[in-house]
């Protein structure tokens, strides 16, 4: 419990015992667990293993490393091994610093400077972390790669490091994943594809990306140059994604006083988007709300899971047939409401809010409300129905998404009739709008020619302000 050694040369001494190592070069009785040979070739000159055996340790982090598992906030960070290294890009292209933080957020962009601090931030909060660099150049073990294995953030490594990694380190192949090429793709492909599409074709429409505020104030907003960014007073968080989701409404609401429609989607969702102009502008914008919806979620009571709801969160519920669930709510890849519903929706929330105008939106405010978003949406409408309010929950078009992008998927596959595919990946995305195109297929779900004159002429109105969120 008093050790504090980063690394251990020689035979271990018994009284170190009871220290938690992560890494070692040697096989022994003691710490079994890692063994490698490394030979001198795979590193730079002078740094490959002594013939004595090296333990490598790691106890700089507090927690047991199953405990640091279930607190992750983020997917992924990118984490350069110097300022001069690179992320192997596509078609053989090199992806400094710069362009990754240009094209995928700064905020979890990270450059070694060789302290404590910059690794854990770099790794803690993660579930996933990119490690671009040359290993060859650095000794053994890069300490980064220590740093992500005692944080439990699985690493992504340079594919010609990761086949020759169990020379390297025997259990290297287990603990990292190699990669061979890398897209970081932002906000750009949604703007490049149907995003552009909706501009051209639908002008009224108004289209803003929405991003919470970086906890460390040194990171530059992300894409804030294209004017279609919105950062929220929100601490970016996957915990904070139910105040991040309200926020935005509330920001569209004193933006837009002659809203008609709001359309919220997911950054990975290929939208056919004349279809569902076409669709919203046959319905009625009054206490509407349509999409994809859940009728019988249950909210997880387990503290340790990311969506841990506490019953201050989401009172227990006695549903007599289903127990404790959570109301009926729009599954958050994409679903469209009703101005006087995102109006009364937003009165809800904020009367909680000017009750604590001063209480910062963070992970603190976050866990009193219901986790994730959508159910917190979800329970916020439900309350309004308690108390009278009649709504129109619409959710007869669920045959038009697709929760998996696949043709052969045996749930909410894809079929020629799907306007809103979710999880889609950038080369598909691009991939999908290219043959839209070249079908002709933007008003594929179009039911006649009366449907699509309605939604030109809807949009063609100014008083009435299509907005796409």
């Amino acid at each position: 419990p008093g050790c504090h050694v980063l690394y251990v040369s020689g035979q271990m001494s018994p009284e170190l015992n009871s220290v938690h190592g992560v890494l070692s070069e040697a096989e022994d009785a003691l710490l079994p667990v890692f063994s490698a040979s490394v030979p001198d070739q795979d590193f730079a000159p002078g740094t490959a293993s002594p013939k004595s055996p090296r333990r490598f340790y790691f106890d700089a982090v507090p927690e047991f490393p199953a405990a640091v598992a279930f607190k992750k906030k983020y997917v992924l960070s990118v984490y350069f091994l110097s300022p001069e290294s690179y992320c192997p890009g596509a078609n053989n292209t090199q992806l400094s610093p710069k362009m990754v933080k240009r094209d995928f957020s700064a905020q979890h962009v990270y450059i070694e400077d060789g302290t404590h601090e910059t690794r854990e931030a770099a790794f803690k909060h993660y579930h996933f972390t990119m490690l671009c660099g040359d290993f060859s150049s650095s000794s053994f073990p890069p300490l980064p790669l220590v740093y992500s294995l005692a944080y439990v953030a699985h690493a992504m490594v340079p594919e010609f490091i990761h086949w020759k990694s169990s020379r390297m380190f025997f259990h290297l192949p287990d603990a990292a994943q190699g990669v061979r090429s890398t897209a970081f793709a932002g906000l750009e492909v949604v703007r490049e594809t149907w995003g552009r599409g909706l501009a051209g074709k639908a002008p009224a429409v108004v289209q803003r990306f929405f991003v919470g505020k970086a906890a460390n104030s040194s990171h530059a907003l992300h894409d804030s140059s294209v004017g279609d960014v919105v950062e929220l007073p929100v601490v970016e968080s996957y915990r904070t994604l139910n105040i991040k989701a309200l926020s935005m409404l509330s920001w569209a609401h004193r933006r837009y006083p002659n809203l008609q429609w709001l359309v919220r989607h997911d950054d990975d969702v290929y939208l056919r988007a004349p279809a569902l102009l076409a669709q919203l502008a046959s319905r009625p914008p009054i206490r509407y709300l349509w999409g994809m919806f859940d009728h019988g979620s249950s909210p997880v009571r387990d503290p340790a899971h990311q969506h841990y709801n506490s019953y201050e969160q989401f009172p227990k519920q006695d549903h007599p047939a289903w127990g404790d669930i959570f109301p009926p709510y729009a599954r958050g890849l994409l679903w469209a409401m009703s101005a006087d519903l995102v109006a009364a929706t937003v009165k809800e929330f904020m009367a909680d809010r000017e009750e604590q105008p001063d209480v910062p939106l963070d992970e603190a405010a976050a866990d009193h409300l219901p986790h994730p978003d959508d159910p917190a949406v979800g329970v916020l409408i439900a309350g309004l129905v308690q108390r009278g309010m009649s709504i129109n929950l619409d959710d007869r078009d669920f045959n038009s998404f697709s929760l998996n992008p696949s043709c052969n998927s045996t749930f909410s596959n894809i079929h020629n009739r799907t306007w809103v595919v979710h999880h889609v990946q950038p080369e598909t995305m691009r991939c999908m709008w290219d043959l839209d195109n070249a079908e002709e297929a933007k008003q594929i779900s179009s039911q006649n020619s009366d449907t699509c004159e309605q939604i030109r002429n809807s949009i063609g109105q100014p008083e009435k302000q299509l907005d796409v969120v």
